[in-house]
């Protein structure tokens, strides 16, 4: 994945596209470790030290998704972990995960894997 993405930078230098891979990480690296939290792209850039506008070329030369669509990724993956795993409020969920409200949390669930907060804690 790290060749298609280096690939995919349109910069002349090798030093210079490395260093955009290195930033990019650092972006996704903040959105995995604060998904929980409201943050926000100004957020995201600042932590990879680029404009947001850069940012957001970058990330998604190198990922393939823009940084949002990691944080619902993420969001939601972490949601339908506490799900299956017990008997907590949806809205407990929604809260705990950052969607903020369960009807967000349920919009995303429902985009990311077909099912409602319901659905997922039958199945469990």
């Amino acid at each position: 994945h790290q060749r298609r993405a280096r690939e995919s930078l349109p910069v002349v230098r090798a030093s210079a596209r490395a260093e955009l891979l290195r930033r990019a990480g650092w972006a996704r690296d903040f959105i995995l470790s604060n998904y929980a939290e409201p943050i926000t792209l100004d957020q995201i850039a600042a932590a990879a030290h680029l404009s947001k506008y850069h940012l957001l070329r970058t990330f998604r030369q190198t990922y393939g998704v823009t940084p949002h669509a990691l944080l619902r990724t993420r969001r939601a993956q972490q949601a339908v972990t506490l799900l299956r795993e017990g008997h907590v409020d949806l809205t407990e969920v929604a809260v705990a995960v950052g969607f903020g409200s369960r009807w967000a949390m349920q919009r995303a669930l429902r985009s990311h894997c077909g099912a409602t907060g319901r659905t997922l804690r039958r199945v469990a």
